[in-house]
């Protein structure tokens, strides 16, 4: 049986991660704490040893940019210190964004250049630098937008449901803004079927739909037969890294084809309400 490491699995992905994996995996999950920190390679070091088949790093979010930093640079730069002296190649899977891409009104693939635009898709894009000079066993998958429980997220989602059920006005940056959306559900089982496959590439983008603004706002009137009240406040999209991603060489290499479309996940969701 292959023994995971997880790190971040407190998180959205990591919980629903977990209990998909448990039966099939042993799982190492180490809660963040004095016991255990990313940041500190002391903590660490108890963890990756030879006796590790994969590691999952989920982590990343932090509340401000310093605590930011030593998360997604600090850690990552302890995690490639510590498998360098280890015999055995350790596969690690290391979770960036394709925010790395920054602004573009072209379809973007794991090609285009990159341009981020804030601290989060910055660090996040020079630690896979660090991992692509590793010479180590990795794997970059760029996420896209991840939705899963709309009451219980803060995302985009969530405030246009909540302006619909609490009669609020709903503030938008940009009708036109880009962004890829995939549903939990289909990342975890693009994740297992990753766990099973050899890939020919070291980064993918991984994601499903490209959708904007406009278009999640009329998937929502028309489900929930109500018009929603916004204020659009225009900003350049250029400055909201709006952007396309193409996710299809994941898809192809794992022989997978998505079906969980956002729209009828609001509406599965709705049925389920009532």
């Amino acid at each position: 049986m292959k023994k995971i490491l997880i790190i971040g699995g407190s998180g959205l992905i990591g919980k629903k991660l977990k209990k998909n994996l448990k039966n099939k995996y042993k799982l190492i999950a180490p809660k963040r704490g004095k016991n255990f920190d990313i940041r500190k390679i002391s903590t660490l070091k108890k963890y990756i040893n030879e006796s590790v088949d994969v590691i999952i790093n989920l982590s990343g979010q932090a509340s401000d940019k310093k605590k930011m930093h030593k998360t997604i640079i600090v850690g990552n730069e302890n995690i490639i210190n510590l498998l360098r002296k280890l015999n055995k190649k350790i596969l690690i899977i290391y979770f960036s964004t394709n925010l790395v891409y920054g602004y573009s009104n072209k379809i973007l693939n794991e090609k285009s250049k990159t341009n981020p635009f804030d601290f989060y898709s910055k660090y996040k894009l020079k630690a896979e630098k660090n991992y692509e000079r590793s010479n180590l066993n990795y794997l970059i998958l760029r996420l896209g937008n991840i939705y899963d429980n709309i009451k219980k997220e803060k995302n985009v989602l969530s405030n246009i449901y909540n302006s619909i059920k609490k009669n609020n006005k709903l503030h938008i940056t940009n009708l036109k803004v880009y962004r890829n959306y995939i549903s939990l559900d289909e990342l975890i089982n693009i994740i297992q079927k990753i766990l099973s496959k050899r890939l020919n590439e070291k980064i993918y983008n991984v994601g499903n739909e490209n959708l904007n603004l406009y278009n999640i706002i009329k998937l929502f009137e028309k489900i929930y037969q109500k018009k929603i009240i916004f204020i659009n406040q225009a900003i350049k999209i250029e400055k909201l890294s709006s952007q396309k991603i193409d996710t299809s060489k994941i898809l192809l290499e794992l022989n997978m084809r998505l079906k969980n479309k956002m729209y009828k996940y609001i509406e599965n969701y709705k049925k389920n309400e009532s």
